[in-house]
């Protein structure tokens, strides 16, 4: 077949636009996106037609890529001519979306044809097959050494996007039987479950052995199970006596408590009013025991006038002359009118201090001694300074009245009534002055200190009787509470002693455990009857008594045999299961069986197939590429050949060299050549396609160029070739 021209309306870039094609070798130069992928796609897209859109696609299809997007015809024309001189026009107008709306005309001679796919009617082969082998790349010319002949041939042709080449497809079934079954090992999985199997198998007899062995171990145990409870009666029978003597020594030690209250026990209300009359007691005997306490000013008090104390008639005298000053002082005094005139000073002012001074003193340590307990010297003391203080304040004051009356005399001779006033004073203060009262306030403020210091000590006096009065009612009351708690605890058969407290937590103590031992009694009784219930006491049984050495070595021999009779009970019960493990793995074994022998069988019927194919293309695929042996021994300077295997070798010096030791181009050009031979023999008998070559020259210098475009050109003469570049070094 020779392609002779087309007309792209709109597709893809291309627009309205024109191709000629040489009968051998085109060259179309242009530049990245300049349309040449577009053109080899369009030439495509004529035999083949486009894919339709799926419904929902998101991903961007061929026809979405290719579909123009300012409208127009979507599609073109292509004229080719065949082997046999008929010349044929496709034309075909695409759909945007779907395939079944695409138009396609054929006409061969000038007359329209029914023709539903061109490219399968005139190559006898699909889509994918026409690609791999009509369209080549730098990409796809380089053979992997290594793959034999099924593996290339079906490369080249095969239309399965998962498709699996001849040997691996032989590779991976012996490699899946061999996991079944390998040759001399014992690895395999056959092996591995007909080895479960027998294990099984033992199981299962185990299982059967142990169900046959249950019998005499059941009845073994029901023999030592049988003696067992009669010991173990007679124990438990043991034991029921122990609690019921446990009951009686319980009833002993409550007849004894009982012993102690033959009038009854005390209740509530008499524990209670006995503990009331103990706490009286207890405040009675703290007040009978708290003795009068005086403070330092009431014993200051005592001691000033244990001595010397105005009676009533002093008092009484002592209250009319106070009462005579206060009427003289109701009386208006003149004033006198003397000038530089100055009082004249009483004649025993130098001796008068030592004297009122010796008297504080001894006052001061009558008082210490006082407080320091020391009553006697302390009131002796207290009495001499009062004294000696008073005859100081006497002379004081009767020493200031004779000066006072001297210098009224000469400043005020009219004077009378402040001599009488002082005469009154005077009068006062020498009644108060044995007592130990003086004020330099006048003798009114002596009397009333006197008169406070009396009443203080009156209501000392007083408080004293009362706290005595107080003792003596509490010793009264203490012989009585004594009297009737003594009584009470006797009647108990507790001697108090006077330790009242002590003897009520006796008889609480008495009471407690008295109780404790009706609980105690309560409880060994309903103890020996629960454990006579629980344990079904109802018949003594005949013998003597347990031996515990036995019945211990019975238990022994009991729970050796439940531990043989549970284990062969569990292996027993393990047969219906192991029976089924066991048909499973048998059916297993079969199925690995069966499907061993069908894996080795498609393994040799696939080996056969490869063999048989290998017989069908290697010769013809060897003769076509001998077609171009010689360009490609010229090309590379050397000789070339091809082995069964589609192996290809080179001579040089000598001697065979593998085809790996080339260079990238070199590589790209033997590989050019086996694909074409692969193509002529796919072909053969059809028409072949034009060759399109997508810038296949990209690894070559600019020698190795040269030398691959005289080869394309040569080659060319036989079949027609469009090559399709970017680059000027490598246009053709």
């Amino acid at each position: 077949m020779k392609l002779i021209s087309c007309h792209i309306n709109r597709f893809g870039a291309i627009s309205d636009k024109d191709f000629s094609f040489d009968r051998t070798l085109t060259g179309i130069l242009g530049e990245n996106g300049a349309g040449k992928s577009t053109l080899a796609a369009f030439l495509t897209a004529a035999f083949y037609g486009l894919p339709g859109d799926r419904v929902n696609a998101k991903e961007l299809t061929v026809r979405k890529h290719y579909c123009p997007f300012g409208g127009g015809s979507f599609g073109g024309t292509l004229l080719f001519e065949t082997d046999a001189g008929d010349k044929y026009r496709i034309e075909r107008v695409f759909d945007e979306k779907s395939e079944a709306n695409d138009k396609l005309t054929v006409y061969r001679n000038g007359v329209q044809i029914e023709c539903e796919q061109p490219g399968e009617y005139l190559f006898g082969v699909d889509k994918d097959a026409f690609t791999r082998t009509a369209f080549l790349s730098a990409e796809n010319l380089d053979p992997e050494p290594g793959k034999t002949i099924a593996d290339r041939l079906c490369e080249t042709v095969s239309t399965s996007p998962g498709s699996v080449p001849a040997q691996k497809a032989i590779d991976a079934l012996d490699a899946a039987a061999k996991k079944i079954k390998q040759g001399r090992g014992k690895n395999g999985e056959l092996d591995r479950v007909q080895n479960d199997a027998a294990k099984i198998e033992s199981d299962l007899r185990a299982a059967q052995a142990a169900a046959n062995a249950l019998p005499a171990l059941q009845e073994q145990y029901a023999k030592i199970d049988a003696e067992s409870k009669v010991l173990n009666a007679r124990k438990l029978w043991a034991s029921y006596d122990d609690l019921q003597a446990r009951a009686q020594e319980a009833e002993k030690r409550l007849a004894a408590a009982n012993a102690r209250f033959a009038n009854g026990v005390p209740d509530d209300a008499e524990i209670a009013e006995a503990e009331s009359k103990i706490t009286r007691r207890e405040q009675l005997t703290r007040d009978a025991d708290t003795p009068f306490a005086p403070t330092s000013r009431q014993a200051e008090l005592a001691a000033k006038f244990e001595f010397m104390r105005p009676d009533e008639a002093a008092l009484s005298e002592m209250e009319n002359k106070a009462s005579l000053i206060r009427d003289a002082q109701a009386v208006a005094i003149p004033v006198a009118n003397a000038q530089n005139l100055s009082p004249e000073k009483p004649k025993s002012a130098g001796w008068l201090f030592p004297v009122a001074a010796i008297g504080g003193l001894l006052f001061l340590a009558g008082l210490i001694f006082l407080i320091l307990s020391m009553t006697v010297p302390g009131a002796i003391l207290l009495g001499v300074g009062v004294f000696d203080l008073g005859a100081a304040a006497f002379i004081m004051i009767q020493g200031k009245v004779t000066a006072l009356e001297k210098t009224i005399a000469i400043t005020d001779p009219g004077g009378a009534e402040r001599a009488r006033r002082m005469q009154l004073d005077a009068d006062l203060s020498a009644l108060l002055a044995p007592y130990g009262y003086a004020s330099p306030d006048g003798a009114l403020a002596a009397l009333a200190d006197l008169k406070r210091d009396l009443a203080e000590l009156t209501a000392l006096e007083e408080q004293k009787a009362a706290i005595a009065g107080k003792c003596a009612a509490a010793r009264e009351q203490l012989a009585a509470l004594d009297t009737e708690l003594t009584a009470f605890f006797s009647e108990y058969g507790i001697e108090s002693g006077g330790e009242f407290r002590a003897a009520m937590n006796a008889l609480r103590g008495a009471i407690r455990d008295r109780e404790d031992a009706v609980r105690e009694v309560e409880k060994a009784k309903l103890t020996a009857s629960e454990f006579a219930e629980k344990q079904g006491l109802t018949v003594r049984p005949d013998g003597g008594s347990a031996d515990p050495g036995k019945l211990d070595a019975l238990k022994e021999q009991e729970n050796q045999l439940l531990v043989r009779i549970h284990d062969a009970e569990r292996t027993a019960n393990e047969a219906p299961e192991l029976e089924e493990k066991l048909a499973a793995a048998e059916e297993r074994v079969t199925d690995l069986k069966t499907r061993y022998a069908r894996l080795t069988a498609a393994r040799d019927l696939l080996a056969q197939a490869q063999e048989n194919l290998v017989r069908r293309y290697v010769d013809p695929v060897k003769e076509a590429f001998v077609q171009y042996a010689d360009a490609l021994s010229s090309f590379l300077g050397k000789s070339v050949s091809i082995d069964p295997q589609f192996n290809l070798f080179y001579e040089e010096a000598g001697a065979m060299h593998s085809y790996r030791h080339l260079s990238d181009g070199e590589k790209t050009v033997a590989a050019l050549c086996f694909r074409m031979a692969l193509a002529d023999n796919l072909y053969d008998g059809k028409e072949q396609p034009p060759l399109i070559l997508d810038d296949p020259l990209v690894h070559l210098d600019e020698e190795n160029l040269a030398r691959a475009v005289a080869l394309l050109r040569e080659v060319s003469e036989k079949r027609q070739i469009l090559c399709l570049t970017c680059h000027p070094s490598r246009a053709v």
